[in-house]
């Protein structure tokens, strides 16, 4: 289960994204320094890398305008 803020859509995505890009600039952070900042996904784009991930099932549950709650199944591997 996730739940988390998304981005409501691709603009927004990017917005946060250049926020984050010219916060680094700023403050001169390099990217090879360690740094927390949360830049949302889609809901859309979320999906895609949990699938991408191994997760056979992503299914989103709830949603409150940005926050979402999205269940995602993975088959155990037996060996």
């Amino acid at each position: 289960m996730i739940n988390e803020d998304f981005a409501l859509s691709d603009e927004e995505k990017k917005l946060h994204r250049d926020n984050l890009n010219a916060l680094k600039r700023e403050q001169g952070i390099t990217d090879d320094a360690f740094y927390h900042y949360d830049t949302p996904l889609t809901a859309k784009h979320e999906s895609e890398i949990l699938r991408k991930a191994g997760f056979s099932s992503v299914e989103v549950l709830r949603r409150w305008g940005g926050t979402y709650t999205i269940k995602a199944d993975r088959q155990a591997c037996l060996l």
